[in-house]
């Protein structure tokens, strides 16, 4: 018995589709089961539980990855829900109906939406306005350093959040901790070697990865390579701070 969306119009359908056990498929889509919480059933796509199916209702959590895959599995169970409609974006926002989406909103199973706060709502709009404008500029200033040949490389001396790793995961303590250090580079201006290799390991290809090596180890790169640095690297770049900052792509 695989996950069908209609079985989850209810907490009790939930439950009993779980039955007596603790996990089980999904039924399509990668990296994602079924499984049994402390408060109920959840969608757990990676190591996020997406959604929460509670006896008031669906909790809805992106993890702060704000993507097409994560909003598909948050609008597979909205769609059980009556009258609610599903998650969409807009200028790197996301919505549900009116509200401004945040991690942790409960949907009822009659369709409303518990918890809003349009003040909260307007505050985050402004937030990500200007953000968005802020990644325009840093990226901007990548590039330029790309084309003239002074792009810092990583370095002890970077961010410590940036720079140093998770033993366990690999990943840079600032993801680890969800710390508001990229948000501080981007009102700074702070353009940091170790957060731009992050974004290449995360979202680059095999040719811009060895070409940012040659650059920051002193090797001469052809004006056609440097080119590609210029067009790709600050794309990269700006991917990777959304989905650190929660702005969707």
């Amino acid at each position: 018995m695989t996950f069908k969306a209609h079985l989850f119009g209810s907490y009790d359908n939930a439950i009993n589709f779980m039955g007596r056990k603790t996990d089980r498929p999904y039924g399509h889509g990668r990296a994602t089961r079924i499984i049994r919480t402390d408060n109920g059933v959840g969608v757990r796509y990676h190591n996020t539980i997406v959604v929460e199916y509670l006896p008031n209702g669906i909790r809805l959590n992106s993890g702060g990855y704000r993507t097409m895959t994560t909003k598909s599995r948050i609008n597979d169970a909205l769609d059980c829900i009556p009258d609610v409609g599903r998650v969409f974006q807009n200028r790197g926002i996301w919505y549900l109906m009116s509200t401004v989406f945040f991690d942790g909103m409960i949907v009822g199973y009659d369709g409303r939406i518990k918890g809003q706060n349009k003040r909260q709502s307007d505050k985050r709009i402004k937030e990500v306005n200007k953000q968005t404008k802020s990644i325009k500029a840093y990226t901007k200033t990548i590039a330029d350093m790309i084309q003239n040949g002074t792009l810092p490389a990583p370095s002890l001396g970077d961010c410590l959040y940036c720079q140093f790793r998770e033993v366990k995961t690999g990943s840079p303590l600032g993801e680890v901790i969800q710390h508001d250090h990229i948000a501080l580079h981007l009102e700074e201006s702070y353009i940091v070697g170790s957060l731009i290799k992050r974004a290449i390991e995360v979202y680059g290809s095999m040719f811009v990865k060895g070409s940012i090596s040659h650059v920051w180890s002193g090797q001469p790169i052809t004006d056609w390579e440097r080119d590609i640095l210029v067009r790709d690297v600050p794309r990269m770049v700006a991917r990777y701070i959304k989905s650190q900052l929660a702005i969707a792509n």
